[in-house]
Order: structure tokens, then sequence, then C-alpha cells
């Protein structure tokens, strides 16, 4: 992997268009998962021609992250009021508060943290548990696999099988991403983008994914293109363990079936993955 310094937004497309190349393929399916979705959206904006279609799982709306109000919602969302902003900001809220509540569970049943830790550090005060309690690096590495994957799966439970751990998921690589001019010019192109493109398009995303929680803007940005996408939506209901962010942390079988047999059916299709509890 590159140093953070050497990463920029348009190296990330032109070494996507660079494989393409080096493969020999005149047109290539983008299969892109959270922010891979707005390197796939630059690749589809650098180099239309050469996208035959797109899937996109647990995909980050094509806006700017930190827009509160997405231009795309002059499109797809035009009686959107305050009242709404604050709806999600508050759904927001109630996921950020049920991630970090079911990583401290965890820790506390893994014995990373005591049980009676709320004695000498009352909650009120915002204790950095973290901090206090969790010293050696095995248990730090640990503790993070278990809040990454509290954030990105709807229980957490299965943390074990997240994979790899901090050296995997680098905030400067993605620091470096975001910070790169070019991509700050490109993302206000992202929905002209994706909306002009003809070939199909398949969104797959979870209910309770914290790109789009609900999810609130993925309905209505496909809604508008035709029959096939309105008729798509396929309520399908799936263990909680099952159902995550991350596709590392799911069965194989759910991307697979989700995918499978989707490009080339319709323009834009759409379906949303309900949760059991």
């Amino acid at each position: 992997m590159s140093p953070p310094a050497k990463i920029s937004y348009s190296a990330l497309v032109e070494d996507l268009e660079q494989l393409r190349q080096r493969l020999g393929l005149d047109k290539v399916t983008l299969m892109a998962h959270s922010m891979g979705n707005h390197l796939a959206y630059g690749y589809l904006r650098a180099h239309p021609e050469r996208v035959a279609g797109l899937i996109l799982v647990g995909a980050v709306p094509p806006a700017a992250l930190t827009d509160e109000e997405p231009a795309f919602l002059k499109d797809v969302w035009p009686g959107y009021y305050r009242s709404d902003a604050a709806a999600i900001a508050t759904r927001k809220e109630t996921w950020a508060r049920d991630w970090s509540d079911r990583c401290l569970n965890i820790a506390i049943e893994e014995g990373l943290i005591p049980k009676d830790w709320a004695v000498k550090h009352p909650p009120e005060t915002n204790p950095n548990l973290q901090a206090l309690y969790i010293k050696k690096d095995q248990d730090k590495t640990a503790f993070w696999r278990m809040c990454c994957t509290a954030v990105n799966t709807f229980g957490g439970n299965n943390w074990r099988e997240m994979q790899g751990g901090m050296v995997y998921y680098t905030q400067a690589a993605a620091d470096a991403v975001l910070a790169d001019p070019g991509y700050e010019t490109v993302v206000r192109e992202f929905w002209p983008t994706l909306k002009g493109f003809g070939g199909p398009v398949r969104v797959i995303i979870g209910t309770h994914d914290y790109v789009d929680i609900g999810p609130v803007f993925w309905p209505k940005l496909v809604s508008p293109h035709g029959p096939c996408a309105a008729h798509s939506m396929k309520r399908r209901s799936l263990d909680k363990a099952h159902l995550a962010r991350s596709p590392q942390s799911s069965p194989p079988w759910i991307l697979s079936r989700l995918s499978r047999g989707t490009v080339g059916e319709c323009s834009w299709s759409y379906q949303y993955l309900v949760l059991t509890s």
C-alpha cells in the first residue's frame, strides 16, 4: 500500500483505468462498497464509455460527505425541510449511541473493561474507558475490532470474524483522498454523472447502514428511474448477525444472491435488507 502522502483521488481513478487496460477489458461492471462507491462514481465520470454497469453496496450517496443538504435533493426530494434534516440527524445520533453501547457491552463481556466501571467513573463525566482500562497492544487491537464490528454490523458479537486490525484501516489514507483538491471538484458532479448513466445500476443497502440509515436517500434516488426500479424492491428478512455493512463480516452467499443476475435486467433497481430483532 502506498504511503498516504502519495495517495490521491485522481490517482485511484487512474489506477482503476490502468487495471482495466491490463485485463484487456473493453467495458467493466463495477461492484463498489462504502466509500468505494465514490471511486466508482469518479471512474464513471472519467470513463463513461468503459462502464457496463454498477453494483453499489452499502453505497455512500453521490454527494460530499459534509453536505448537510446534498445537491441531489432538489431533484429527488423537492419537499425536503429542516424537520426532515432534524429527523435524519436524530436517527444518526441514535445509531451512534447504539453502536457505542454495543461495543462497550462486548468489551465488558470479554473482560477488557470491568463491569463496575461506572462506580469509579460516572458516565456523566464521559470517561475515556479505553485509555483507563485498555493498555496492552493486543487488547487495543481486540477493542478496535469490537468497535469496528459494532459500527459495521447490526449486532457486533461476530467481532472475531473481523479480520486484521487498524493497519488495514488507515484514517490517514482516507484523509489524503478527502483532502485532494481534485476530489473536492469532482464530488459535486457525482449525482449528474450517475443520473445521466444509461447502463444498469443495482443498489444494495441495509436498513441500519450508517451511510444512509433507513435508508432515506437511496429509495428517492432510485425511484425516478422508471417502473423497473419501482417494482424491483424486495424485502428480505435476515438474521441480525448475518447482515453487515462490511462484506467480510457477512456470509458470502448474501452478496452473491443479491447481486446475481441483477445487472442487465433493469435500468435501475434497488434492494433493501430488513433486519430482524
